[in-house]
């Protein structure tokens, strides 16, 4: 019994010590793996930054370019503070007659909404005769300021 004993411990013995360098395998393997990940990690970062180099690169050789481009250029100088301007036409002003017409359209216009007993027609009418008397009042307006033109 004795020696059945013994050689269970003996058994127990050399199974715990094998168990434990299973165990130290294990955490080996377990540092190398994350020692291993880190460096994938870091190499991703190295390709990432040399994307990001060669594109700054590609921008400052566009800029140099650019520089060359704009340096071969003729550069043109404005003596006395002179900017050409485009030319542009004055706006064409209403002249008088057709100022009066439409002021004369619309009082007309009013005029016969309020007196009409057919809005409608007072309306037309009123309009009709409040334009023609106003155009005339303007080409009247018109020829007297030709008039006092030299």
């Amino acid at each position: 019994m004795k020696k059945l004993l013994i050689g269970i411990s003996l058994v127990g013995l050399a199974m715990g010590c094998s168990s434990r360098a299973n165990t130290n395998e294990k955490i080996q393997a377990a540092r190398q793996a994350a020692i291993d990940s880190v460096n994938q990690v870091v190499e991703i970062e190295r390709a990432k930054q040399a994307a990001i180099d060669s594109v700054n690169a590609l921008r400052e050789a566009e800029i140099a370019e650019a520089k060359k481009v704009a340096a071969n250029q003729k550069t043109v100088v404005y003596r006395d503070n002179y900017v050409p301007v485009a030319e542009t036409k004055p706006k064409k002003k209403m002249n008088n007659a057709a100022k009066g017409a439409l002021i004369g359209a619309g009082v007309g216009a009013l005029t016969g909404v309020a007196v009409a007993k057919n809005k409608g027609q007072g309306a037309l009418i009123g309009a009709g005769v409040g334009a023609g008397a106003g155009a005339l009042t303007g080409v009247i307006v018109d020829n007297s300021k030709k008039k006092k033109k030299p």
